[in-house]
């Protein structure tokens, strides 16, 4: 054993196979403190850091840093250090972003504990104190909703319990004057129905005024439906009421709009967002997410080999399948699937906008940033100097554009503007800013649906490498395969339109570095700053946001509830596989078929059944199959008589499209629906027709 730390690092793994466990068990790659330390710095990435102080107060006045429960904190610190070790994760080596995701979901199990303390009593007798039943149902607890704020922190009853303390031993008198001092505390901007406090409207006022005194407001705006410039910090009100929490203090928790003041009319979007989810699924916890929290929980069983106290034959009692069955899990991979109409219009605007504006709008960028470059000025203050319509494009001139952005930069927040009047001027192509992240959305749905990667795929590619010599193929770093953070990096073909949108923005970082304004490369979709003479940085939300910008300005369509369907890559990524469905006899889009008939499309279909998940190109031949029932397609009778057995009607129309493709879907796994095309040679080439096939159970 004494020669195991002489190993070179390709046999690494016969160290964790033979080394002493108890030594394995109180280390991890990601703590960067001593194992004894009352207060952990656990450092997993870049993006991934975290403190950890382990000196909270328990109901009868002890500190869990004390030497009376010097057992009970070994044993949590083991719990959060296993999460990684190969004994728990079958020999794999994990990503940073994976096992930060374990830990963080081992913390909100003891955190659970330590807020429901004297319930388990938790601080009496440690992890020992855990029946069958309390693990059962701690589970069914978490597992209950998506919502980790709610399930582990009760955070809107436990703000509501916490607000109702603080109002109601302040000086009342102080919190009716500043009432009155304040009015903006008194305007009611949310419909009283839609609060989720259990706070009286009497309470709310106080409530604001309190925080208001407390300076306990910060900026902010509401990325959803309400909008305002001041929200109460929560980081600092986590940090009262979950102060005796591992994770409670830094964990994210969710505004409520009834606390915000100074609301805005400008939001992010123009209209709320149509549901990633089936409605009645909205709130629902992933499978694969409650088998993470299971797994997590059932680690806890391991430490029993070190001589750690914890409920082993309990844990060993608990039967996944059994929970499942106690819940409405919602199952992986059933987003709601946008409807076909919507993406190939969609897909038409961003190609007719791409190659008709897209020059144009990065010339005139460039000429303007340059120019300010030159000058020493950022684009905040060169926008308000000079008129730079003498910088654009003649074709931009002609189309309308005026101004650098339509919101003007204040003193310390850009200057917001009615909802209606921004978006109507937006789409009059007033503003230079705005037509770019609409550009940006463009070529995100472009090249997100002819492609159909992962949108953390997309979002890494970088300019000058994402294609090859040739210009045919997209490369880029697979997003969930590799070995710990090392991604596999691929290449595929990329048809030619999304190749020369790709160069626009290669073109414009490579003026942008050629002049200094830029010192290195930054991701392929990250767009020009507002007001800084820089490009911002890439996130999920920006990404998202891009495409926001295309949707609101292409006017893409609302349902019935006024809801406006906001793509998202993991919906374009299933829809490339509708391409291929819709290919044959979609007649609306020149562009589809002229990119399907330069093509052998069987072979393009042997890619698209390669290249694409099972369950994605599932739920891309079953929203098929369920468009053309609701179409009453002759072709599909057979189906029709089969489903009419289920649902007891025909009117395939009148349902909901999300219960349809669900159904589908399943007979498809289970083999008795099959949608596969059947390819025709004539003398033009390679055709095909789509066949829905029933399959007799007998």
């Amino acid at each position: 054993m004494a020669n195991l730390a002489t190993l070179p690092r390709e046999l690494s793994f016969i160290h964790d196979l033979l080394d002493n466990r108890d030594t394995q068990y109180r280390r991890a790659s990601w703590l960067m403190s001593d194992f004894n330390s009352d207060l952990w710095n656990c450092y997993f990435a870049k993006r991934y850091h975290k403190i950890i102080d382990f000196r909270i107060t328990f109901p009868d006045g002890t500190c869990l840093a004390d030497t009376k429960h010097t057992r009970l904190l070994e044993t949590i610190k083991c719990f959060l250090c296993i999460q990684e070790h190969p004994d728990t994760i079958g020999g794999k080596t994990l990503g940073t972003r994976s096992v930060y995701a374990k830990v963080r979901m081992a913390l909100k199990f003891i955190d659970y504990l330590l807020l429901h303390s004297e319930q388990y009593q938790f601080y009496q007798y440690g992890f020992m104190s855990l029946t069958e039943g309390d693990l059962s149902s701690i589970l069914l607890a978490i597992g209950s909703c998506s919502d980790s704020s709610e399930t582990v922190y009760g955070w809107s009853y436990r703000l509501s319990q916490f607000l109702k303390i603080q109002i109601n031993k302040f000086d009342s008198k102080k919190l009716d004057e500043i009432l009155t001092a304040v009015p903006m505390l008194q305007e009611r901007i949310v419909p009283q129905d839609e609060w989720t406090l259990h706070l009286t409207a009497d309470e709310i006022l106080k409530a604001k005024a309190w925080i208001y005194l407390n300076e306990l407001y910060h900026p902010y705006t509401d990325k959803k439906q309400y909008a305002f410039r001041k929200v109460p910090n929560h980081a600092k009100l986590a940090i009262l009421i979950y102060a005796n929490t591992l994770n409670g203090k830094s964990t994210n928790l969710p505004q409520f709009a009834e606390l915000g003041i100074e609301p805005v009319g400008y939001t992010r979007r123009e209209y709320p967002m149509v549901s990633l989810h089936s409605q009645d699924e909205e709130s629902h916890m992933l499978e694969d997410v409650f088998s993470g929290y299971y797994h997590v929980l059932n680690r806890l069983g391991l430490l029993e080999k070190i001589g750690l106290l914890v409920p082993a034959q309990a844990l060993k009692s608990i039967k996944q399948p059994t929970l499942k069955t106690l819940l409405n899990l919602k199952p992986p991979g059933r987003f709601r699937t946008l409807p076909s109409e919507i993406v190939f219009s969609a897909l038409r605007h961003a190609i007719e906008f791409g190659l008709s504006y897209g020059n144009a709008i990065v010339d005139s960028y460039l000429a303007i940033i340059k120019a300010a470059h030159l000058q020493g000025i950022s684009m905040g203050r060169w926008q308000r100097m000079v008129d730079i319509t003498t910088y654009l494009h003649p074709v931009l001139r002609h189309l309308g554009v005026k101004y650098w952005m339509l919101q003007e930069p204040g003193e310390k927040r850009l200057i917001m503007m009615d909802q209606a009047i921004y978006y109507s001027r937006m789409r009059a192509n007033e503003g230079l800013w705005e037509l770019i992240r609409v550009l940006y959305g463009a070529i995100q749905m472009i090249v997100g649906t002819l492609m159909a990667r992962r949108q953390e795929e997309l979002m890494k590619l970088m300019p000058t490498t994402c294609l090859d010599k040739e210009k045919n193929h997209l490369i880029f770093y697979v997003g969930k395969s590799g070995y710990g953070d090392k991604r596999e990096r691929v290449a595929r073909p990329i048809p030619s339109i999304a190749v020369r949108l790709i160069q626009l923005l290669e073109r414009l970082q490579a003026e942008l570095k050629k002049v200094g304004i830029i010192t290195q490369f930054y991701p392929l979709f990250s767009y020009p700053h507002s007001y800084k003479n820089e490009l911002v940085g890439n996130s999920h939300m920006m990404f998202n946001q891009s495409l926001n910008f295309f949707c609101d300005y292409t006017e893409v369509p609302l349902n019935k509830k006024g809801e406006r369907y906001y793509i998202r890559q993991h919906q374009l990524r299933r829809f490339f596989a509708m391409l291929f469905f819709w290919g044959s006899r979609f007649g609306g889009l020149d562009t589809l078929r002229w990119f399907l008939s330069h093509t052998d499309v069987e072979h393009l279909y042997h890619y698209i059944t390669e290249s694409t998940p099972g369950s994605v190109l599932r739920g891309a031949q079953a929203h098929y199959a369920a468009e053309r029932l609701q179409a009453y397609d002759q072709n599909t009778e057979t189906l029709a008589n089969l489903l009419e057995q289920r649902f007891g009607t025909r009117k395939f129309d009148l349902m909901e499209t999300d219960e349809l493709n669900a159904y589908i879907e399943d007979l498809i796994e289970e083999g008795q629906v099959t949608v596969e095309p059947e390819f025709i040679r004539d003398s033009q080439g390679n055709d095909y027709q789509i066949l829905i096939k029933v399959k007799d159970k007998s």
